[in-house]
């Protein structure tokens, strides 16, 4: 993709050198127009993923957890993601934040954290929950994976699985994109 782009590029330049006439003043005047014009085009093509990039499914899934629980994730392309979970509700946590990165055709691992309430409403622990996803198929329309959802206390580090002291819990998940 980067490759057909940059030859758009250089192919409008050699146009835009074309028409200029025989003056070097109008050569030069689209040269720098045609220079403007392909680095334009050069640098969408790098911000848009490939069709092997994780980015390509960016977008927002119906989850099905394992475990009968359903969520809401948004995968941005900027490489963060945002669920929003049933279990907020039940087991008294926010919203859960994250990022995810490529690691390999169509896939990536992502971790998330949420904030856990005690009953009286204060602050209890942090959830960090690391997610291994991928595409089902060659399109991003249904995603599936699993995951190792972890409890942080009061000086144990979320950023540093390592200091959990607690058992992790594991499950998978299938979901569809919303269209």
């Amino acid at each position: 993709m980067m490759r057909k782009r940059t030859t758009q590029a250089l192919t409008t330049v050699r146009n835009l050198l074309a028409r200029a006439g025989q003056t070097a003043r109008g050569r030069r005047r689209w040269l720098v127009l045609g220079l403007a014009a392909s680095a334009a085009l050069v640098g969408t093509a790098a911000a848009r993923p490939d069709d092997r990039d994780f980015g390509a499914c960016a977008g927002t899934y119906l989850i099905d957890e394992g475990s009968t629980s359903l969520d809401l994730w948004t995968f941005h392309r900027d490489g963060t993601l945002v669920n929003t979970s049933l279990g907020e509700q039940i087991f008294n946590f926010s919203t859960q934040h994250g990022s995810w990165k490529t690691v390999g055709p169509l896939s990536a691992q992502a971790i998330q954290l949420d904030l856990h309430l005690a009953e009286d409403g204060s602050f209890a622990s942090v959830g960090r929950v690391d997610i291994n996803i991928h595409a089902v198929g060659r399109t991003c329309d249904q995603v599936a994976g699993d995951f190792s959802a972890r409890l942080f206390e009061a000086g144990e580090n979320p950023l540093d699985p390592s200091t959990d002291s607690g058992e992790p819990f594991t499950d998978t998940f299938t979901g569809r994109r919303v269209e």
